[in-house]
Order: structure tokens, then sequence, then C-alpha cells
């Protein structure tokens, strides 16, 4: 979203890149990326499509020009798994056609293994290993490469702590243990959602992004939602929170509609988004931006109880207390993501809903925020929403899964059943690529 001028149409914008009047260059660009309906994309400004397709824009762009080397910085962290495999598919064959080097920067060792001819492992700075993929993979030396092929989540880790980098690191195993058993699971329906509807533009010119889907959410369950880039993740998120209205359907929260409710159902139902430096406002420090949301919702009398839960949350999510007067660029990305869990839990909501809360963050930094959101539930009873394109992600958090596919449910089962028995051909083929 910040690489693209917000400003410019996407169209205009590959067409400044190429220096050419030729909107079918452009047409092709996105259909080699990718991208449905060229022609709608070409008019959309970023905002209009979706986190996956602002990544595809800005990958037709970087091969508008025919370079002899391009540089992928984590090209495909916002994309689901199925358009990864496409875009992985597309960058080695241009490579192929092209003569075309790629130096492709990721966390994500799936891909590294899928797409590299040589692995170069860095490790503060330095470089602690390098060799042709298959030795890397199969036959690790460094320490640190064997610990980063132990952390990624699985559904066989589904029920144990996920082991950071340090614990192996210090503890030479991959076994920090069991999480207690959840029994925050209440059979009490939060959300009943039924029939919700959402489309965006005119009535002649409209695109059905939420059809007529139904739904329930249970106390103290994770319930994961998981589908391709632009199939409604994110907008059924922003329904929930009241960011975007729903045209049609019933969206109730504890026998309410949301619609009847005001201030407190904004307190109840929090959101983590993807991109935390995004998401924190710059001019805000830690403290006072952990402050804020206590002050509008009255739940404090005083700026000393404000100033002592702010710092309470810090150390509950991990921080310690002097990053209350720390600035977002002062802090990694890790911990600006500790920050926005922080601020989310600073008005006591009973859901928090991550909308892709992990997905830019390294496979070391991810088992911390992972471990962070699991305990964090336990101890606090909180019911979440789950939303990835990472189905390794969703399987080891979530209690029941739920599939997008268009706007539309194409399964909804418990994770077990959908990771291992999968019904619906789609949810098949998403599976396919982990």
């Amino acid at each position: 979203m910040t690489a693209l001028n917000p400003l410019m149409t996407c169209g205009n914008q590959v067409l400044e890149a190429i220096q050419l009047k030729s909107k079918e260059k452009v047409y092709t660009l996105f259909e080699q990326v990718q991208l449905p309906d060229p022609e709608r994309i070409f008019n959309s400004y970023p905002h209009q499509i979706s986190g996956g397709q602002r990544q595809r824009v800005m990958i037709a762009m970087a091969i508008a020009n025919n370079p002899k080397i391009l540089i992928a910085d984590e090209p495909t962290t916002a994309l689901d798994a199925s358009v990864q495999h496409a875009i992985l598919n597309l960058l080695v064959s241009i490579c192929e056609e092209q003569n075309m080097a790629l130096v492709f920067i990721s966390h994500d060792l799936n891909l590294v293994k899928k797409l590299a001819d040589h692995v170069t492992v860095m490790y503060k700075g330095s470089i602690v290993e390098q060799g042709n993929a298959k030795q890397i993979f199969n036959e690790p030396k460094h320490d640190y490469t064997k610990a980063l092929l132990a952390i990624a989540p699985t559904f066989e880790l589904k029920g144990n702590y996920l082991p950071t980098l340090q614990h192996i690191l210090e503890n030479k195993t991959t076994s920090p243990g069991k999480w207690p058993i959840n029994t925050g699971i209440k059979d009490e329906h939060l959300f009943n959602i039924s029939n919700l509807k959402k489309t965006f533009g005119t009535k002649k010119n409209s695109n059905s992004v939420i059809n007529q889907i139904s739904f329930e959410v249970t106390a103290g369950e994770t319930l994961g939602i998981v589908g391709e880039s632009g199939c409604g993740k994110s907008t059924l998120a922003k329904i929930l929170v009241k960011l975007h209205t729903a045209n049609k359907g019933t969206l109730n929260f504890k026998g309410k509609s949301i619609y009847a409710m005001g201030k407190e159902y904004r307190r109840e139902v929090q959101m983590v988004f993807q991109d935390p430096y995004s998401s924190l406002n710059p001019k805000l420090k830690a403290g006072a931006a952990l402050m804020e949301p206590m002050i509008v919702h009255g739940l404090y009398k005083t700026t000393k109880e404000c100033k002592e839960k702010a710092m309470n949350l810090l150390v509950d999510v991990g921080l310690s207390e002097d990053f209350f007067e720390r600035y977002p660029h002062e802090m990694s990305g890790g911990q600006r993501q500790r920050l926005c869990i922080a601020r989310a839990l600073s008005v006591n909501p009973e859901v928090i809903i991550c909308d892709e809360s992990v997905s830019a963050l390294d496979v070391s930094v991810q088992a911390q925020i992972l471990n962070l959101l699991k305990q964090l539930q336990i101890n606090k009873g909180l019911t979440y929403l789950f939303i990835s394109h990472d189905l390794n992600v969703v399987a080891y958090m979530s209690d029941r899964i739920m599939v997008l596919n268009k706007g539309e449910i194409a399964e909804l089962a418990n994770a077990e059943e959908i990771t291992k028995h999968p019904k619906n051909d789609y949810t098949k083929r998403l599976l396919s690529y982990m």
C-alpha cells in the first residue's frame, strides 16, 4: 500500500513506469501476474483493491521494463498460497525467457526451498551459511539454519508451544512443551451472522465481494478464515468492526444488531492489522498510543491509572516498561506488532480480529507473536477471528476453519477435518500448496 501512489490509478502507475501510452501492454502485464479483470484493476485506485492485488500490481511494474536483475524483497508476503505459486512460476519463467537473474529475499523457507538454486542464510548482519538449496535444507550445518527450519508453524505442532529461535539456540531442543488445554470455549454464540452481502460500486457496475454468507462465532474459540486474495476476508473483517456497512443480512453480537450498538461494541471487538507500521501513529509514543483508547472509552478516572494499565500491557505482550517512551520507528517489526496487540487489549475486548497479523513477520518473530496470542487467549478468555492466507498458521492457531471462495463459504469445519479430510475441491487445492 505504501509503495503505490494513492492519487493515481494502478494502470497509470504502470504506464508511468514503462513510459508508454499503451493500455494493452499494461493489460498483458496484469494478466501475467494473475490479476483478475485487468481493465477494472487498471482503472482502480490502490485502496479499491485487496492487499494481494496491490502486491501483484507492484510485481507487474517491476518486470515491465525487462530488467537483467530483479531484486524481489518479500514479493509474495501478502499473497495467498495459490497466487504465491503462480507468481513464483511466473518469476521463474521470466528468468528463463529473458536470461534474468533473481535475488529472492524472504522469511518464508518453503518458498525459498521451491525457488532457489543457491541459498545464503544471514544472521545479525553476517552470512552464517551458504550453499546449494538441497544442501542447506537437507543438511544444514549452522545452528541458526537448523533453528529456522524447526520453528515454522504446522498443524502437527497444534497444542504445543512453538519453539522460538532463542529457545532452540539456548537449549538445543525443539520441544518447549504443550499449551494448557483451552477451557475458555463456551456453548455461547458471540456472533450470529446470516445472509451477509456486501457489494462495491454503483448499481450499473457493482462488484459483489461478500455473497450471502452465514456463520456463528463461539465465545472463547479461534475461528480461522482463509481464502485467496480478493475472496472477501478483509472486507468481512472490516464489516465486523463497522469500518464497512453490509448491504444486506443480519449481523448480531450477543443477540443484538451491531448497528444498534454504539461505543460498547467498538470496545468489545478490536482488530490487529497486517502492517504494524502503518497502523500506528508515527507521532505518538507507545504509551500515548495505548492510553488514547482508554481515554476515549472512559475506562479509568485518572491519567495515572491509564499509565499504570499501559505499563502492565507492555509487560503482558513481552515488552519492557521503557517502551512507554518509544516512537514506532524506534522499534522492530515484531515489537511494533506487540504494541498493536497491546493497543487492541487496552479496552478489555472480548473479540480480537487478527487480519494477516503475522504475515509480514519473519518466522522467528512469527513464532513469538503466535505464542503470545495463544497465551493471551488462555489468560484472558479471548475469542479470535484469525484471518490469513498461510494455511499452516491458520491450522496451528484455529479450532475451526472457514474457507472463503469468491465471497462465499466453500467449507466450514473443525481444523483437523479441514486439514486432513477436506471435502471441497477448492479447499483441496489450497491445501496442496502447504
